[in-house]
C-alpha cells in the first residue's frame, strides 16, 4: 500500500533473460505488455558483471558499484588463508544496497527474491524475502512476523532440487507454480507495506535455461518457454497498470544466456600446462593442492595467483606475477576446441584493469570470459580441459537486459547505472556510487 505523492520505483529481474530473446519474442508479438511498456521505454541490451554469475551480477545491481567495492565476486569463495572453500552471503557485502541506502533516508521498500540476500535483513517497516542460496526459509524473511504469511502462500526460495528435469509435465507445472506463488507475495507485500521501492526478481527462467536452452526448437520445450514467458509479461502488465506518471519501472537481468558446447575445466587445464599441482591420485578440492602450485581456479573463470604470503603453500612472489599472468592469459587465449578448433575462450581480464576499491585485491588476479557456448568451470579433478554435464545452457556476459519506462538508457547500459538509477529517482545523492543515473 504505497500511499502519497511521493515518487516511488519498482524493479522486475528476470533472471538469466536475454535482450536478444526478448526482441525475438517481440517481433513474434507474445509479449503484448512489454511491447506497450516500450512505447514510453527503451530496451537496451546491457553487459553483466565480471564474472558473470548471479551472486556478483545482483550485487552490482542494487548496490550501484563494481566487485571491487562491494566484495563478492562468486558463489564460492575460499576463506582467507586456507583451501577450504566457503559460500559468501549478505553478510560478505561491504557495502550498503540501495534498499538500505534508502532505509537512512526514512524510506521503505519490499524486496523479494534477490540473490545473494540471505539471511534476510531488514529495516524497519520494510519486507525482504532472501532469493537463492537460501538454506532456510525461515531466515529468509524478515521481519520474521511476516513468515507466517509467506510460508501460508507456497512461497518457496528456490525449485525443487528433486526436479526431473526432462519431465516435461513436472518442470511446467513446478516453474508455474513458483512463479504464480512469487506473484502471490508481490501482490500481498504491495498492498500490505507503504514502500518507495520494490524490487523482485523471478529465477524460473534461468533454472529453465540451464537444463533445456540448447534445446530450443523442440515442441516441448517452446511451450514452456511460452508459457513462463507469458506469465511473466502477464505481470509486467498488472505492474505498469499499477503505477503512477511519476513512477520508475525498470525490468532487468543478469546474464544473458546461450547453448553449451562444451565446459572447459580450467583447473585441468592448469594443471596439465604445470600451473596447478595437486596431491592424490584422485584430488577432489583445491585442499589437495600441492607445492609447485603458481595459479589456480574457482568457478566461474576465476583464476588466482598462489601467492607467497596469502596462501598457505603460496609460491609467487611479487616479481614473479607480471610474468606468470602474461603465460596464463597467452596460454588460456591459445586454448582451442580439439573438435573444431575454435577458440574456447573470451576475453582475459586482469583484476587490476577490472575492479576498483578497497575489495579488490581479494578478487581474482584473472578472470577468463567465456567463449561462445564454451562454459569455464573451476571443478578440480575433472578427466579432461573439455567435457559436458547434463545442462545445455550457459550465461553470456553481454546479452543482459535494461529496460526503463522513462528513462534515457546509453546504448549499453551498466548494471552499477540500475542501482544509481533508481537511488537517484526516489532522492538519493550517488556521488559515491560507481554508477551514472540514466533517468531524465
Amino acid at each position: 500500500m504505497a500511499t502519497g505523492n511521493r515518487r516511488r520505483a519498482v524493479v522486475i529481474g528476470l533472471d538469466g533473460v536475454s535482450a536478444s530473446y526478448l526482441q525475438e519474442r517481440l517481433t513474434a508479438g507474445t509479449m503484448p505488455a512489454l511491447a506497450e511498456l516500450l512505447r514510453t521505454g527503451r530496451l537496451v541490451a546491457m553487459d553483466s558483471s565480471v564474472p558473470p554469475v548471479s551472486g556478483v551480477a545482483w550485487a552490482g545491481l542494487s548496490t550501484g558499484v563494481n566487485p571491487g567495492r562491494h566484495g563478492v565476486y562468486g558463489f564460492t569463495d575460499l576463506r582467507p588463508g586456507t583451501y577450504d572453500l566457503r559460500f559468501p552471503n549478505n553478510a560478505d557485502l561491504r557495502v550498503p544496497r540501495v534498499w538500505n541506502r534508502l532505509a537512512d533516508n526514512g524510506l521503505r521498500s519490499v524486496v523479494l527474491n534477490v540473490p545473494g540476500t540471505y539471511p534476510a535483513q531488514a529495516a524497519a517497516g520494510s519486507l525482504l524475502v532472501s532469493g537463492f542460496v537460501s538454506p532456510r526459509l525461515t531466515r529468509s524473511v524478515a521481519p520474521p512476523g511476516w513468515f507466517f504469511r509467506v510460508e501460508e502462500l507456497g512461497y518457496r526460495t528456490d525449485v525443487d532440487a528433486e526436479l526431473a528435469w526432462d519431465d516435461a509435465d513436472a518442470v511446467a507445472a513446478e516453474l508455474l507454480d513458483l512463479t504464480e506463488a512469487r506473484r502471490r507475495l508481490w501482490w500481498t507485500a504491495w498492498e500490505q507495506v507503504d514502500w518507495s521501492l520494490f524490487w523482485g526478481v523471478f529465477t524460473e527462467t534461468d533454472r529453465f535455461h540451464h537444463y533445456h536452452w540448447g534445446r530450443r526448437g523442440e515442441p516441448w520445450v517452446e511451450e514452456i518457454l511460452d508459457r513462463l514467458y507469458r506469465a511473466i509479461d502477464d505481470h509486467l502488465a498488472d505492474v505498469a497498470a499499477r503505477l503512477g506518471d511519476d513512477d520508475a519501472l525498470f525490468v532487468v537481468s543478469d546474464h544473458g544466456f546461450t547453448p553449451i558446447r562444451a565446459e572447459v575445466h580450467l583447473n585441468r587445464w592448469l594443471a596439465e600446462e604445470g600451473f596447478l599441482h595437486l596431491d592424490g591420485d584422485r584430488p577432489r578440492s583445491l585442499a589437495d593442492i600441492g607445492p609447485g602450485t603458481v595459479a589456480f581456479a574457482l568457478d566461474p573463470g576465476r583464476i588466482y595467483l598462489h601467492r607467497k604470503g596469502r596462501y598457505p603453500l603460496g609460491e609467487v612472489a611479487p616479481s614473479d606475477e607480471a610474468g606468470v599472468l602474461a603465460d596464463l592469459a597467452a596460454g588460456l587465449a591459445a586454448l582451442r576446441d580439439p573438435d573444431t578448433g575454435d577458440a574456447a575462450l573470451g576475453p582475459m581480464l586482469l583484476g587490476d584493469n577490472v575492479f576498483s576499491g578497497p575489495a579488490a585485491a581479494d578478487g581474482p588476479d584473472l578472470t577468463v570470459l567465456p567463449g561462445p557456448g564454451f562454459d569455464p568451470k573451476g571443478a578440480v579433478g575433472s578427466a579432461a580441459v573439455f567435457g559436458r554435464s547434463n545442462l545445455t545452457g550457459m550465461h553470456t556476459f553481454g546479452d543482459a537486459v535494461c529496460f526503463a519506462r522513462g528513462a534515457k538508457l546509453p546504448e549499453r547500459c551498466r548494471l552499477e547505472d540500475v542501482g544509481a538509477s533508481v537511488f537517484a529517482h526516489l532522492g538519493g545523492d550517488t556521488a559515491d556510487l560507481d554508477g551514472e543515473p540514466v533517468l531524465l
